[in-house]
């Protein structure tokens, strides 16, 4: 059983002893039983402020009003590359350390950039470099607990049409949804939505590479199979305002920049700012093969790009950001910023101590106007985090150890604190509660349950006093 698998089956038995709870805090005479129900509550959640009809929203769950979206940048496949040949040698999961495993299959969505073609054509695109894997790789994504990839880059038609083609279809057979290219404009430009409790999360990718008119990664028309490309971007604002009118919040994984250039250029800063005013509330992006800049436009957090991921054969630093939403408020809860490195074989591990510290300081030195809290919060300079009245000093202050995932919990007034107490309280029993859940102790589960009850009203109860 793959690892998507088992995250999906441990997602709906949350959901269900969820729905067991709800039966215990039921007036009498009514079951309370609802099938949808996603985290432990003392009520059901609201229906989302935008649900289109026509529109599929895929379901993800919503624990304690907190649902993580994970985002990772280059992969390749390709045997005839070190990246692909360590994949074949480890597997694609044996390329990874387990701390950096438990982030990604540990996120509700999971999301990377395919930087590749799985085909068997030998129609090669006459260009310098060029990637294929066999269409059966494709299924190796489940390996770490990837949900979703783009295919909105400068390597997805690097054999063609046909190899473009076997690459759409690789991927449709592995079951691993894709944005940001299809067999036609309207495909390519489609976005691909999520619902979580009272939340919907449109995903939106296009690419800026190559920058001219008309590149050798061909853009989607009308009956003509391509990528998103965005060299014009009056088309990526128009389906990123559009998608706004079909979902709370919309994200945009966007392939732009220049390569080994480690702050953005001016044309990222510009499409940046058009993405924004065209309605976006988180920015993500990739094609540098090197870590750059984080910043913020307004509230909107923008990771300019995540740099390689299983990708070059050299030694050094890359990432995953993981985004915590609020899914009752509709807004982001915190940015992390999880510093990894890559070695020569392309395996990727999750420092620790001085070398860990020595990543996040290479970070802060790129991204003046954001503060990066020694736990990888990204904050906006001299601000506080979208939704938690919570400042950086504070969050600075806070030690590694008493912060629980998702939140940026500060010390100060006795308000804080309280809320700081409850989030830990809060994390601990919902730990708890998955542990029985996945023993299947009905006992456990009951019992368990009824302690993330009282701890969810304590939490509401100190996030109230925050006035929030």
């Amino acid at each position: 059983m793959n690892s998507v698998t088992i995250k999906r089956i441990c997602r709906r038995l949350a959901g269900i002893a969820a729905a067991a709870l709800l039966v215990i805090t039921a007036p009498a005479g009514d079951s309370g039983i609802r099938a949808e129900a996603a985290a432990p509550a003392a009520a059901l959640p609201a229906a989302p402020s935008i649900h289109v009809p026509g529109i599929v929203y895929h379901p993800i769950a919503d624990q304690n009003d907190s649902v993580t979206f994970t985002f990772a940048g280059d992969i390749l496949m390709d045997p005839g590359f070190v990246a692909g040949a360590s994949i074949r040698r480890y597997g694609l999961a044996g390329c990874f350390d387990a701390a950096t495993l438990q982030v990604m299959q540990g996120s509700d969505v999971f999301m990377l950039n395919n930087e590749f073609t799985y085909t068997t054509s030998n129609s090669r695109n006459n260009k310098k470099w060029t990637f294929k894997a066999a269409p059966g790789d494709a299924a190796r994504l489940h390996e770490i607990g990837t949900d979703i990839v783009s295919l909105a880059n400068n390597h997805t038609f690097d054999f063609n049409e046909p190899g473009f083609l076997d690459t759409l279809s690789s991927l449709e057979a592995a079951g691993v949804p894709y944005v940001g290219a299809g067999r036609d404009l309207n495909q390519a430009i489609q976005p691909y939505y999520y619902q979580a409790g009272n939340m919907t999360v449109a995903i939106v990718s296009a690419t800026q590479i190559e920058r001219y008119p008309n590149p050798s990664t061909r853009a989607a028309a009308p009956g003509v199979p391509g990528v998103f490309h965005c060299y014009d971007p009056s088309l990526l604002y128009q389906t990123i305002a559009d998608a706004k009118t079909k979902a709370d919040y919309v994200i945009v994984f966007i392939h732009w920049g220049t390569e080994q250039q480690k702050t953005p250029d001016a044309s990222q800063r510009s499409l940046a700012a058009g993405i924004v005013n065209a309605g976006a509330d988180l920015i993500i992006g990739g094609h540098s093969h090197c870590l750059q800049t984080i910043d913020y436009i307004g509230d909107v957090p923008v990771i300019y790009s995540l740099g390689n991921y299983v990708f070059a054969n050299y030694t050094r630093d890359t990432c995953l950001v993981r985004v915590t939403l609020a899914p009752s408020a509709r807004t982001t809860r915190s940015v992390e910023f999880i510093p990894l490195k890559a070695d020569g074989a392309c395996r990727v591990s999750m420092p620790t101590g001085s070398v860990r510290e020595a990543a996040l300081g290479s970070m802060r030195s790129i991204s003046p106007n954001v503060t990066i809290t020694p736990e990888g919060f990204v904050l906006p300079k001299g601000g506080v985090m979208p939704g938690m009245s919570v400042t950086p000093a504070a969050a600075n202050a806070a030690p590694a150890s008493s912060v629980p995932a998702g939140t940026v919990p500060g010390v100060g007034s006795s308000a804080e604190e309280e809320f700081r107490k409850a989030t830990e309280i809060l994390v601990g029993a919902q730990t708890a509660f998955t542990q029985a859940v996945n023993s299947g102790d009905a006992a456990a589960i009951s019992r368990t349950a009824e302690v993330v009850r009282v701890a969810t009203e304590n939490y509401h109860f100190a996030l109230s006093r925050l006035g929030k």
